[in-house]
């Protein structure tokens, strides 16, 4: 999965967590990430162990901090599929 950004301000930071549809964080793709004025996070689909995420609905929370104390949070579901 890639996240594409478009970011305005300058000295925003981002935390980006995947979590399962029982809410528990299974991986932990970038934190106190430094974003440029535009740009792209990949998530590749495992876990924090290296193993492929198991299928299903995902969320994929970004959470953004300003210089100003400012934090948007955004939630991205995502489908993880594999073949029968």
């Amino acid at each position: 999965v890639n996240i594409d950004y478009v970011n305005g301000e300058t000295g925003t930071v981002a935390a980006v967590n995947v979590y399962n549809s029982k809410g528990m964080l299974i991986r932990e793709v970038a934190s106190n990430l430094l974003l440029g004025s535009n740009g792209s996070i990949t998530w590749d689909g495992t876990n924090d162990s290296g193993e492929k995420a198991r299928t299903g609905i995902h969320i994929i929370l970004v959470e953004t901090y300003t210089l100003d104390g400012e934090r948007l949070r955004y939630r991205l579901p995502v489908i993880v599929a594999s073949k029968l």
